[in-house]
Order: C-alpha cells, then structure tokens, then sequence
C-alpha cells in the first residue's frame, strides 16, 4: 500500500512507465478537456461532483488536479465508482485529499498481461467523483429574506502538495494530452429555510 505522499508523486512515474507517456506533448493532434460539473446543494449536505472528459482518442490513463475554497466546503473523498473508469477495468488508482485541494491518478492497463484496457473515445465521460460537504450550515426562518448562498470555486490547476508537481493531463497512444480547456465549475450551499415557530397561545 502507497502512503499518501509517496502515492501522489508515483502517479506521473506510473504513467511513464505503464503508458510511456511523453511529457513534451503528443504531438499526435490528439485532444482532451475536462469539465467540473457545478452542483447547488442545501447547507446542511454535500454534493457529488462528476467530472466529465472529452477525449478524441482512447485513453489510457489521466490525472486531475482540482483545487476548491476550504472555507465554503471540505473535501472528503475523491471516488472512481460508477465511472468510466471503473466500467473499462481501470487496474490502478489512488486519490488524495488536501485542505485545499485534491488530486486522482489513474492507470487503466496497470497490471499483466497488460491486455490493454482503455476508456474509448468520447464526449461527456464521467471519470471521476470528488464529493464535498458544505462547511457551513445557513439556516433561516420561514417568512425571513434568504441569506446569500455560499459558492466554492472548483478550479483545475496544478498540485503544489508535491514535488515535482502533478498536472492536469491524459494519455491516448501512449503520449501525454494536455486537457484543454478545461472548464472549471461551483459547489454552491444553499440556505434552508425553517418553519417559522407557532407563538399562539
């Protein structure tokens, strides 16, 4: 089992070494993005966000660096379940947590007899869930105005948690793609509103 650190700065290591991935470019035409699929949830929960990936070849293997605003909501768990991914057989993956980000490294055909499994092309793939809960529960009585909702920015950018730092990208015929663009989304936590207490004697 990989220790958390050790885990993350493997991922581009077992990229190379089980796709040969190429770090300067494809320079195959290939192209990739992603996108951070927005959720508006009640205060109180949390929420599940998809992200989704665009992919104009077969692809063998990708990392996602998502970072979020910690004083909105915190990350909890980053899952492949129910994702392409997990559809197409996808043999390694570790995921990380940090206050203010988290990253997913995954390898489809990580293991012999290396049989080559793959997520097809496509658009709109789910390949990954990074599932949050609102820090602050907002509550407000019936008949009052509704306080503001909070909203986390979901931003793809690079993790600085370690070195060398781990990039957004995907692999398709054994060569890095640089996902773009990629569309980076909003958990937004909604005020609930409470019924207003009877006072009638």
């Amino acid at each position: 089992m990989f220790n958390i650190k050790m885990g993350s700065g493997l991922v581009v290591l077992l990229l190379v070494c089980c796709t040969t991935l190429v770090l300067a470019g494809s320079g195959t035409g290939d192209t990739s993005s992603y996108t951070a699929n927005s959720q508006s949830v009640a205060s109180t929960g949390g929420a599940s966000i998809s992200i989704t990936m665009d992919s104009s070849a077969d692809c063998q293997g990708y990392v996602i660096c998502l970072s979020h605003d910690n004083t909105v909501v915190t990350l909890d768990s980053i899952t492949t379940g129910g994702t392409a991914a997990d559809a197409a057989g996808a043999e390694f993956a570790i995921a990380n947590t940090y206050a203010t980000n988290g990253t997913l490294g995954v390898v489809m055909d990580f293991s012999a007899p290396f049989d080559g499994h793959v997520i097809p092309a496509g658009n709109n793939v789910t390949v990954a869930n990074f599932n949050y809960s609102c820090n602050n529960a907002v509550l407000y009585t019936e008949g009052d105005t509704p306080p503001a909702t909070e909203s986390a920015a979901l931003t793809f950018e690079d993790d600085t948690n370690n070195n060398p730092p781990l990039m957004n990208v995907t692999v398709s015929g054994g060569l890095s793609v640089y996902p773009d663009p990629m569309n980076d989304g909003t958990c937004d936590c909604e005020p609930v509103e409470i019924p207003a207490e009877d006072t009638e004697l």
